[in-house]
């Protein structure tokens, strides 16, 4: 996901909601960034391996 709007400031933090993303898509076998959509905005990346079926 991206916005182009003003960004995630340095002070979000825990309370976020972001160390929550981070941690669930970990305990999945996943990734999760956050990083700066220049010239403004956010990029936020969340991926977990999807199951396999039979």
């Amino acid at each position: 996901m991206a916005d182009n709007g003003c960004g995630v400031g340095p002070a979000v933090t825990r309370r976020s909601g972001l160390a929550s993303l981070q941690h669930r898509a970990e305990e999945l076998g996943g990734s999760f960034s956050l990083r700066p959509n220049k010239p403004t905005g956010t990029t936020v990346e969340w991926t977990v391996p999807l199951p396999t079926t039979p």
